[in-house]
């Protein structure tokens, strides 16, 4: 899949979540089932995040690199829970 998640489900069927904050200028790569996954939650920010589904770990970072220039480095990783 290459659209973002809209549902507000979580799709058994997909292998990656990734959340981007414009605002906060961070990103995480997220197994899928990984209890930070929330894809109606948010902050006040919320307008300005984002979660996209990625079948694989190589599209889901390439898409973090991609949609993250300019983030501090230390802010665009993997989930320290699910992904260490």
């Amino acid at each position: 899949m290459t659209t973002p998640c809209w549902s507000g489900s979580i799709d058994p069927a997909v292998a990656f979540y990734v959340y981007i904050n414009h605002t906060r200028k961070r990103a995480r790569l997220h197994r899928q089932g990984c209890s930070y996954v929330k894809l109606n939650g948010g902050t006040a920010s919320a307008a300005r995040q984002e979660w996209h589904t990625r079948d694989t770990k190589a599209e889901a970072e390439a898409l973090m690199r991609r949609e993250t220039v300019g983030f501090p480095a230390d802010e665009v990783r993997r989930c320290g829970h699910c992904c260490p």
